[in-house]
């Protein structure tokens, strides 16, 4: 294969600016306008600026704060056109960031047309 792991890595996910207590991260997903990282952990988030490869202050914040009606830990998400798309479960939220709106729920297998 080509592909080689980067001389350092893995890293433990403190360098990032975690607490250590964290030990694992649900999901995450880069926010192309922004230049942000969300990352998810239990009822929580935090937020990375990867234009300055540091934690956004005023973070961990409670993830139902600032993306309402996402009442279930997220498992899994992506960004699409703009938008966010959370996983739990068979559950699927679409989430507009700019509003800060669920557009819709569907089942996380809307994907395979099922």
């Amino acid at each position: 294969s080509r592909l080689q792991m980067q001389p350092g890595y893995p890293q433990p996910i403190d360098k990032l600016g975690f607490p250590t207590n964290i030990e694992k991260i649900d999901a995450a997903v880069f926010d192309k306008d922004t230049r942000k990282t969300y990352f998810f952990v239990g009822n929580r988030y935090w937020r990375y600026d990867e234009n300055i490869q540091s934690m956004d202050e005023d973070y961990p914040r409670n993830i139902s704060d600032d993306f309402p009606e996402i009442d279930e830990k997220i498992d899994a998400a992506f960004q699409l056109n703009g938008f966010f798309y959370f996983f739990h479960g068979s559950k699927q939220w679409e989430f507009d960031p700019k509003t800060k709106r669920v557009i819709r729920v569907m089942k996380s297998n809307s994907w395979f047309n099922c």
